[in-house]
């Protein structure tokens, strides 16, 4: 027995050792009664993987034995009431037969035929003591890949005895021989199943395995000839199971399979150009070589055949790499990543792929190149140094699979979904609470006052009225209640006092004030605390969401698989060497999100293989390396994910992409001209648009960059595109984590209210006259030094009744999509909160600038405006105002490329973040030196240096001084960015040639429009050195 196959074998000792509690918990449960069906099929479950897994690793006695009880168990899950003592204790006395055999094989037992004669029979005995007996197996009939028997065999199909099983009807095999002779056992009722009679093998045969390790490629592996088969008469075949899968296997076993054999495809694609990078590393390669033997298991189990010879077929190579037998070049890793490709493609169910033969050959051409010499027998004491270390004792293992069982369970998306529109009407809720809150404090903050006058007024009332009384007692005025003393009874009139009937009314108004009062403090109160409430609620409700939300979310790595093989598949198509390298792989995105961003993610990268990248002949003249790099980047910004599909490539030619308008006549050759390249980038998005004039594999169709609009779009997102012509294009998409609640902005105008994302909200105010200025006819509003078109919310969406310009000093919500920017006139601020996502439907779904609607507490409903499209129609009028954008107004050149020197780790991680967030390119230097050192070594130069001013070694005064007076440096741009506002450092600055001076802290927007300034500046004929 080789060293692999005793490793495969042990493996499966301690995994069926495993389910031997499982097994017995499901007699355990017949003997109480009628049994738990879910105990009952766990313990039929175990029972078939002992079966198909003992022959897969070659204990074929045991899965013989197996295979029977398996018929008897299967028959008590579905009639328990068959259930009988002695049958439970025939099943123990299997279950302990099964122990003694995985005991002997862990002793190294090859065969155990007196053992597996025994439980063989007793196996049959107990199937024969049912009342009902076995289910007769159907004939053996050949399935179209030419398999027959038990291959593929769901659980709720019988199957045919496995290999080695006896030839004729009731026959046992060569090592049970005598073990079922009678009277030990009855015969099973029922017919006798018909088993095809291959017949002998001719005279002199030979039977002995073929020596593969002698054949070569192309070499004849046509099995030996048995002699001509009995014709038998096949039957129909058994109809499958109701919703069965391939092979009779389930939709729910397929969907586990997929979910499991996605990680071992992962640590492939992701593991071998490693490996090839460094193929000496055995820790790799052994992670590798255990993620294909993981595949050629599981794929078994659920039928699919080709994939598990395949995988074989790799892991017979892989094993020659980690045992260090051979070091694998280029060309095998090359094919073994064709075949995690191609097994790929299998496990997505997107139908049968070709290929799997010719890789299977070219796999075994390359095993069988150059197979190393059979090894020495190791001697008998190295033997026994190798024995393996003692396995778990089954209890233990069988306990931790079911702590590791227990740690995790499948919960279809669609429950997800069910809690997050709870969630949603819980938000809903708590708002439609919150105004009730709002309206009591306000009716509350009313009643408060006329309290107040309340009690002034019975004061008053009170100390008039006992000032009068007690005038009128002087003169002599009588008629109160302490009348009735005399002069006789030696009181005097003031000693006691005098009661009437208005003074009582005055007491009992003074008393009812403070009970007033009192009753408006303890409402004050418990205002109080019932806001506090709410605030822990709307805290709770938060929390709930966040978890939710983190609950649906994979990682970007669960796709890896599928993008990588989308640039090889397109790479080999183009015939140019490309790579891709993801970045953020381990960001999270909701798993609908993820798979709904699939196609557009693949079409951007086909369009960087294709459009982007150059011939490695080109590159290599341009001093780039041959193979191509397209950079896929994923990072959490806010409430958003960003995810950038950036290449190193030639970028994008505006020439032919005017040129490809006109001709497709989009625009006229002189709108054509007039296009900047801020405005053209938006062209490629349109349908039908395509720079190719010649239709390929890849393009030339006009549908890949529309396509991916529309579906982001679909999910609320914005896609940008930004190029540097010979440097590379970047494509970045912002898609919202969660598609249910957001926070937003209630504006009312026109009459009505509107929501407005908060995260695209970058100002807030309320526009003065000296604020607002024109561009032609238009009206644009001025901040620092950038413009931006500003318009109306209400003549925007088209409302009728809406004024042409915004009133005086009225609020402004300036937009912040992608770089892109518009300032919107509103009637009134109503403020901020969550509110809850609501589809429009199919009829409303694409009505321009709503992207959904909410419901407010009160029940009214709000739309949710689309501020990408808002931003799109509010800069419109004032292109058509002034024959064009105002230059200050639209985005500057994109895909620029700054040196940032800060010596604060913090700085240079935020500035880098923000300007990496823009889609530029970005080096940092911890000092003048490091970037003066930077700068001097040669290669490409930044379009502009952001420097700091106080830094250690060499200062930002020193750096500009340096720099301009190197002849090569000269003309380059430096912007200082530094928290010295005095006059001086200023003017020190600039006397020593710095472009910019910016003082922190900035607005991020302000920040990008000066170093685009700065760097268009530069870039203009006569720019001073």
């Amino acid at each position: 027995m080789s060293q692999l196959n005793r490793e495969l074998i042990l493996g499966f000792v301690a995994e069926a050792a495993g389910y031997l509690p499982a097994i017995r918990a499901g007699v355990a449960t017949l003997r109480a009664g009628p049994g738990d069906p879910e105990v009952l099929h766990e313990a039929y479950r175990c029972v078939h993987i002992i079966k198909g897994a003992s022959s897969m690793v070659g204990l074929a006695e045991l899965s013989h034995f197996a295979f029977a009880l398996e018929e008897v168990v299967e028959l008590l899950m579905h009639e328990p009431d068959e259930a009988t003592p002695e049958l439970l204790d025939g099943i123990e006395g299997s279950i302990a037969h099964i122990e003694a055999y995985l005991a002997g094989a862990r002793g190294g037992a090859d065969r155990q035929p007196e053992l597996a004669a025994a439980a063989l029979g007793h196996a049959q005995q107990l199937r024969s003591r049912t009342r009902s007996g076995p289910p007769a197996p159907p004939p053996a009939a050949p399935a179209a890949d030419g398999r027959t028997g038990d291959e593929g065999r769901g659980p709720d199909r019988p199957a045919v005895p496995p290999e080695g099983a006896p030839a004729g009807p009731g026959a046992a095999p060569p090592w049970a021989e005598g073990a079922l002779d009678p009277p030990d056992f009855e015969t099973a009722p029922g017919p006798a199943p018909d088993v095809p009679d291959f017949g002998a093998p001719p005279a002199g045969a030979d039977l002995a395995p073929p020596d593969f390790a002698a054949l070569g490629p192309g070499a004849d592996l046509a099995p030996p000839d048995f002699g001509a088969a009995a014709p038998v008469v096949k039957p129909a075949p058994a109809p499958e199971p109701r919703g069965a899968g391939r092979a009779g296997i389930t939709p729910e076993l397929m969907a586990v399979f997929r979910a499991e054999s996605e990680d071992h495809i992962r640590t492939l694609v992701t593991l071998l150009p490693e490996a090839r990078e460094d193929p000496a590393d055995g820790e790799r390669w052994q992670a590798i070589r255990r993620a294909a033997h993981s595949l050629k298991g599981t794929a078994g189990l659920v039928g699919l055949h080709q994939v598990t010879q395949l995988a074989h077929r790799m892991e017979d190579l892989l094993d020659l790499y980690y045992e260090g037998a051979r070091v694998a070049t280029a060309g095998e890793v090359e094919l073994l990543i064709a075949g995690a490709d191609l097994i790929a493609e299998s496990v997505e169910g997107a139908g049968a792929p070709s290929g799997f033969a010719d890789l299977h050959a070219r796999l075994t051409a390359a095993l069988g190149a150059a197979a190393p010499p059979p090894a020495a027998p190791a001697p008998a004491a190295d033997a026994e140094a190798a024995e393996p270390e003692p396995e778990p004792e089954p209890a233990v293992a069988a306990q931790e699979a079911r702590e590791a069982a227990e740690a995790y369970v499948r919960v279809p998306i669609r429950r997800l979904d069910e809690l997050a529109k709870l969630i949603g009407e819980l938000v809903i809720t708590r708002t439609a609470l919150e105004q009730r809150v709002t309206e009591f404090a306000r009716l509350l903050g009313e009643a408060r006052p006329a309290t107040a006058r309340l009690g002034r007024v019975t004061d008053r009332l009170s100390i008039g009225y006992e000032a009068s009384a007690l005038a009128g007692s002087r003169a002599g005025g009588g008629g109160g209640y302490g009348d009735g003393y005399g002069d006789g009874d030696g009181f005097d009139a003031l000693e006691l006092d005098r009661y009437t009937e208005f003074h009582l009314l005055t007491r009992e108004l003074a008393e009812t004030s403070t009970d007033v009062q009192t009753v408006f403090g303890e409402f004050g109160h418990l205002l109080s605390e019932f806001d506090g409430q709410l605030t822990r609620q709307a805290r709770l409700t938060s929390e709930t969401e966040d978890k939710l939300m983190r609950l649906r979310m994979v990682p970007l790595a669960t796709a890896a698989a599928k993008l990588h093989r989308a640039v090889r598949t397109a790479a080999r198509t183009a015939n140019k060497p490309a790579e891709l390298v993801l970045e953020g792989e381990r960001t999270g995105l909701d798993k609908t999100v993820l798979e709904a961003l699939a196609d557009p993610l693949m079409h951007l990268l086909r369009n960087a293989v294709d459009h982007g990248l150059e011939p490695a002949e080109v590159r290599l003249a341009l001093g780039k390396p041959a193979a191509g790099r397209i950079t896929l980047r994923a990072a959490h910004e806010g409430n958003n994910v960003a995810l950038t599909v950036a290449d190193d490539g030639r970028g994008i030619d505006f020439e032919r992409v005017r040129e490809a308008l006109v001709r497709r006549e989009l625009v006229t050759a002189e709108e054509a001209a007039a296009l900047t390249e801020e405005q053209l980038p938006e062209y490629l998005f349109r349908p039908g648009f395509s720079t190719r004039e010649e239709v390929s594999e890849l393009s030339g169709r006009g549908v890949g960059l529309d396509v991916v609009k529309t579906k982001v779009e679909a999910l609320k997102g914005t896609v940008a595109v930004a190029s540097a012509f010979g440097r590379g294009t970047t494509f970045t998409i912002r898609i919202p984590m969660t598609l249910a609640v957001i926070r937003g902005l209630l504006v009312r105008a026109a009459g009505q209210t509107y929501a407005l994302p908060l995260e695209a909200v970058e100002h807030i105010m309320r526009a003065r006259d000296e604020d607002v200025d024109r561009v032609g006819r238009a009206p644009v509003l001025r901040l620092g030094a950038a413009v931006v078109p500003l318009v109306p919310l209400a003549r925007a969406l088209g409302l009728r009744g809406a004024d042409e310009e915004a009133a005086p000093r009225s609020p402004v919500v300036v937009l912040n999509v992608a770089g892109r920017r518009a300032a919107l006139a509103v009637d009134q601020l109503v403020g901020g909160r969550e509110v809850v996502v609501k589809s429009l439907g199919q009829q409303l779904r694409r009505l321009p600038g709503v992207s959904g609607a909410t419901l407010l507490g009160d029940g009214s409903v709000v739309l949710i405006l689309s501020p990408a499209d808002l931003v799109r129609g509010g800069a419109a009028p004032a292109a058509r105002g002034a024959g064009g954008p105002a230059p200050a107004a639209a985005p500057g050149k994109a895909g620029l490329t700054v040196l940032v020197v800060d010596d604060s780790p913090s700085v240079r991680r935020v500035v880098s973040g923000l300007l990496g967030g823009a889609g530029w390119q970005v080096a940092v230097a911890k000092d003048g030196l490091e970037a003066l050192e930077l700068l001097q070594r040669g290669g490409a130069l930044p379009d502009v240096v952001l420097t700091d001013v106080e830094m250690p070694r060499m200062d930002g005064y020193e750096l500009l001084a340096a720099v301009r007076a190197d002849a090569h440096l000269a003309r380059l741009p430096v912007a200082v960015l530094t928290s010295r506002a005095a006059d001086k450092h200023r003017r020190k600055a600039l006397a020593l040639g710095a472009s910019a001076y910016v003082v922190k802290p900035y607005q991020d927007q302000n920040l990008l429009d000066i170093l685009r300034q700065v760097s268009r500046s530069a870039a203009a004929p006569g720019a001073r050195p």
